[in-house]
């Protein structure tokens, strides 16, 4: 696999942020290794801490009034949320690229077929960077908002280093979503977005629909449906499956990330036996 060792740190990262992200004094270093704790600990722990986290608290409030604030994504403490998620979580994903599967295949040599990437929700970059290095051959676009404070550094990364940032999904053979989805309301409706704006054959999630976290929902919807964390999952993936996707045989611990390749012509939508199945 192809992979330069130009991996970014969190102190030039931090440098970076406060010269394109406006993070001023704000102790980003410290500030992720908070985060990198607090993502780390285990579920009973967690829920000790989670009551001092103002933001957190800022954002559920604003989401039982109707109102969903989304301006905390504009906030410093993020950008440390976006580093440590990458530590955790992102980082072990594209490692996972080289494993053996359980048909003796790997993912890395299925992307490397797909022509093109995009990596959804791109935050500053940090991931869109690493696959750059892995598939240096390959056209890669993540997406980010224009009006987020993070698009300055994303788009300065990709300038720098060979691949693009958009706002929307662009086309692309293979889709990489690292808690991503659970950041819609609507989940599944974007969903289909996403694989329509995409056409890709090949995608890489890993939801978090149950877990606490700042830009998450209580409750998902699809329609005029409201659904559960467990409802939105199934959701989810029969979707997948009715658009003419089946899920790879990946091996990896609790099928995460999930993996879903495209085998047939997809259906519009699952029709309403199917979701009564839910």
């Amino acid at each position: 696999m192809e992979k330069k060792n130009t991996e970014l740190t969190i102190r030039a990262f931090t440098h970076l942020c406060k010269e394109y992200c406006g993070s001023g004094d704000y102790n980003i270093e410290a500030a992720a290794e908070r985060a990198l704790n607090y993502f780390g600990a285990t579920k009973s722990d967690r829920e000790v801490i989670r009551p001092t986290i103002e933001l957190e608290r800022r954002w559920y409030d604003s989401i039982e009034k109707g109102e969903p604030d989304f301006s905390v994504y504009d906030e410093p403490v993020m950008l440390s949320e976006t580093w440590a998620c990458w530590r955790l979580y992102s980082r072990k994903y594209l490692a996972l690229f080289s494993k053996q599967l359980k048909d003796g295949s790997r993912l890395y040599d299925r992307i490397l077929k797909m022509g093109a990437i995009c990596d959804l929700g791109c935050g500053p970059g940090i991931t869109t960077l690493a696959m750059r290095e892995m598939f240096p051959s390959l056209c890669i676009t993540g997406t980010q908002l224009a009006t987020s404070m993070q698009f300055k550094l994303a788009k300065h990364l990709a300038a720098e280093n060979s691949f693009e940032i958009a706002e929307a999904p662009t086309c692309a053979g293979f889709v990489f979503a690292s808690e991503y989805f659970e950041h819609f309301e609507n989940p599944v409706e974007h969903l289909r977005e996403v694989l329509s704006a995409t056409e890709c054959r090949l995608i890489l999630f890993a939801n978090a629909f149950g877990a606490k976290a700042v830009g998450h929902f209580n409750v998902y919807k699809d329609g005029e449906r409201t659904m559960s964390a467990k409802e939105t999952s199934r959701a989810f993936n029969l979707q997948l499956r009715a658009s003419g996707f089946q899920r790879v045989e990946t091996g990896f611990w609790n099928n995460r990330p999930s993996v879903f390749e495209k085998i047939q012509q997809a259906e519009v939508s699952p029709n309403a036996s199917q979701l009564s199945l839910l």
